[in-house]
């Protein structure tokens, strides 16, 4: 006999839901790892799988099991033993939003005296690289800024008139592209989203396109005072409509806002 709400099979059927509710999504994982320093190369085979993953930093690509990640035990074994350049040191904790205001000890573990790029707060003693490259953030200052993948937020696409560059990025408030508004961008177009893990799918495939068309950043990450270099690139070496193009298509829609007359003024500085 089957109890009123309780359903008629209490074994197989209810290891199936539970299951089902335990289980993670593509765009979820693709952000956890993304979040810990990996680009997955193929769809999320489930938890405890092999998942092929190039690593952001590095470039090597390597199998990597989702829960393995999660719980912080699978960073890149090729970064951690290798000695970086004071450069290579900087370039990363000025991509991370801090400047380093005294050399590179050596050490990912060391505090690092910095300046946020953000508030411009002078962080003493500062972030570790080891901390950075964990995606912990660098300014606990503009901790409740950082990016919120529960959270509403939306894709943008900036345009800067003198440096004949474009860039795209995700973000949750305006702050973001108020700050890249100091520096000279301006924006071209936006697409919402209800949740920040959305917005992230949309960018991640703008990235993995970019890279596979061989475009470069058009600026270096010291000229970016609120980071995010590596997600620009120069209208020499692609067309405003075919990244506009490409968003549209990850997006699988047009955009909520445009602003003709900023297109105007950047396509018209291009002629």
């Amino acid at each position: 006999m089957v109890n009123m709400g309780q359903g008629g099979c209490d074994k197989e059927c209810k290891g199936k839901r539970v299951s089902a509710s335990k289980r993670t999504s593509h765009a979820i994982a693709t952000d956890v790892m993304w979040a810990w320093g990996w680009e997955p190369q193929e769809p999320y085979p489930g938890a405890g799988k092999q998942w092929a993953c190039e690593c952001i930093t590095c470039g090597v690509v390597a199998p990597k099991a989702y829960y393995v990640v999660k719980n912080g035990l699978g960073r890149c074994t090729s970064c951690s033993g290798r000695v970086l350049s004071d450069e290579e040191a900087r370039r990363r904790m000025l991509e991370a939003g801090v400047e380093p205001l005294v050399p590179y000890s050596g050490s990912r573990r060391d505090a690092w005296k910095s300046r946020c790029r953000e508030c411009r707060s002078i962080l003493d003693p500062g972030p570790s690289l080891a901390n950075i490259e964990r995606g912990q953030g660098g300014c606990a200052n503009c901790a409740t800024h950082g990016f919120n993948s529960a959270a509403s937020a939306y894709v943008y696409l900036l345009g800067h008139e003198g440096l004949r560059a474009l860039k795209w990025g995700i973000a949750n408030s305006e702050r973001r592209v108020i700050n890249h508004g100091y520096e000279g961008w301006a924006v071209l177009a936006r697409w919402n989203f209800a949740t920040g893990t959305e917005a992230r799918a949309v960018e991640y495939q703008i990235k993995r396109w970019a890279k596979d068309e061989g475009l470069r950043p058009a600026v270096a990450a010291s000229d970016m005072r609120y980071s995010g270099y590596s997600e620009t690139v120069s209208l020499v070496q692609v067309l405003l409509d075919t990244v506009w193009c490409q968003i549209v298509k990850f997006a699988d829609r047009d955009p909520d806002v445009v602003q003709p007359a900023t297109i105007k003024a950047l396509q018209s500085g291009s002629r």
